[in-house]
């Protein structure tokens, strides 16, 4: 399983925590142009910054003319709004493991590529997992970060919990088949039953 993004979940109004329905769309880069030129992304919710828009962050690598660089990706979106904006941090890891950011704001450019990355979920991994490339794309003048149905495949959505600094637990797993830009199957796990159920038209 791979991660492609999470966001935070408000208790209702008994204090207990359920999964949203969830329409199978998400944010990934696209080029409104040329269809085929895509990438998936991972998507962090990272916080709320003062100006009010929800920040995520996404591990890429990023090639911009004579560099190639490992960078963060931060993603400001709007709620208000819709206003996105993406501001790329290169970075490089050091000999002792520290990881040491630079000052430096980087801009997504035409000409540049993108390889980004998600977390996928290992249990035999003493980590939990490990990152994973799950896609490439040329920037254009024409790229944007578009909330849509996903490309078809399979998708899962589930709540997370940690403490403290114990591995967290996920529950409440449903399933998504997504064929033809349409949510064609859903199937939903829970501790006590299986339920599979089909979309309404």
């Amino acid at each position: 399983m791979i991660l492609l993004g999470d966001e935070l979940l408000e208790p209702d109004e008994y204090g207990q925590y359920n999964l949203p329905d969830w329409d199978g769309k998400w944010f990934y880069l696209q080029d409104n142009i040329e269809s085929e030129n895509y990438a998936l992304i991972g998507m962090s919710f990272d916080s709320v910054v003062p100006e009010g828009s929800l920040l995520f962050t996404s591990e890429i690598d990023l090639v911009s003319g004579s560099m190639d660089t490992p960078a963060v990706l931060n993603i400001y979106i709007n709620p208000g709004t819709g206003e996105k904006r993406l501001v790329a941090i290169q970075y490089t890891v050091r000999d002792n493991g520290t990881i040491q950011f630079s000052k430096q704001n980087l801009e997504l450019g035409p000409g540049d590529v993108v390889y980004s990355y998600g977390w996928e979920l290992l249990e035999d991994n003493p980590d939990g997992g490990e990152w994973i490339q799950i896609g490439q794309m040329n920037v254009t003048e024409n790229t944007t970060l578009t909330y849509d149905i996903l490309p078809d495949g399979t998708y899962a959505q589930a709540m997370y919990a940690e403490y403290d600094d114990n591995p967290g637990n996920y529950a409440g797993w449903k399933t998504f088949w997504i064929e033809e830009g349409e949510v064609v199957k859903i199937e939903v796990e829970t501790t006590t039953s299986e339920e599979k159920s089909q979309p309404e038209e």
